[in-house]
């Protein structure tokens, strides 16, 4: 069952990557909703890695993460006016920062990575 849910998040957001790709634009994409799903993904994803869970148990949330991180750099590519480098630049040190915390968590905080979806969720959403 894990696997099967795994390989069907590969459909989630793949019609969007290819949509965007299809248009050669990311008209109405909000930014700020796209970066905010970075570290609802990353947050399930390193709390089950360092619970040591089977892959097949969040597997999901590993293509998902992969496939928003790819939206990401298709937007940068296709908005307009240009991404500017230092927001690129700043957006991957603030995700990169986010998962260092992440994962340098006391075993005794760890729980709140699974919390920490709920806020993240809606707040991904209202900027849609």
């Amino acid at each position: 069952l894990g696997t099967m849910i795994v390989m069907g998040s590969f459909f989630l957001k793949m019609p969007q990557i290819v949509k965007i790709i299809a248009s050669g634009s990311v008209a109405g994409l909000s930014p700020e909703a796209v970066y905010y799903e970075l570290p609802l993904y990353s947050s399930g994803v390193i709390y089950h890695l360092l619970q040591g869970l089977p892959l097949s148990t969040y597997g999901e949330m590993v293509v998902i993460m992969f496939q928003n991180i790819t939206i990401v750099l298709l937007m940068w590519w296709y908005q307009h006016p240009p991404v500017q480098m230092r927001e690129m630049v700043t957006k991957t040190l603030q995700f990169l920062l986010i998962c260092l915390v992440q994962f340098n968590l006391p075993k005794r905080l760890r729980p709140l990575l699974s919390y920490v979806s709920i806020p993240l969720i809606i707040t991904s959403c209202v900027p849609q």
